[in-house]
């Protein structure tokens, strides 16, 4: 799902979507007829003008349904990932927590309690998707 913002005016700045039909299981929610990324003033005006929504580049998903699509085109990264995901101590895994969790130590401090990878980023949890 990507999100879509109500333009308060034409921009070139942004992608415009073009909302289809509603889906009938998510209220809210809807088809995407058309997404065409920053266009010219005059086909803002147009798209603004014609109710189409700017493109706020956010996106909602479920881990395992990008995974699985990236499996479709690069079956061995997918793989890659579904491996890190499933152990943190997989080399390279520190590179996605937040900076300022990659300069503390790990291992015992004061405490004496080590820490499990993953920081605050949390650990990526994998499911099928419908």
């Amino acid at each position: 799902m990507t999100i879509g913002i109500e333009p308060t005016h034409p921009a070139t700045g942004f992608g415009y979507i073009s909302a289809g039909d509603a889906l009938s299981d998510v209220g809210g929610a809807f088809g995407v007829l058309e997404f065409v990324e920053k266009p010219s003033s005059e086909v803002a005006t147009a798209y603004v003008e014609a109710g189409y929504r700017w493109n706020a580049g956010m996106f909602v998903v479920r881990p395992a349904v990008l995974l699985d699509l990236l499996a479709q085109r690069d079956p061995d990264f997918a793989a890659a990932l579904r491996g890190i995901a499933e152990d943190p101590s997989t080399p390279g895994r520190r590179l996605a927590e937040p900076a300022e969790d990659r300069r503390r130590p790990r291992g015992g401090g004061a405490s004496g309690r080590g820490r499990s990878g993953g920081g605050r980023a949390g650990q990526l949890r994998l499911g099928r998707h419908r």
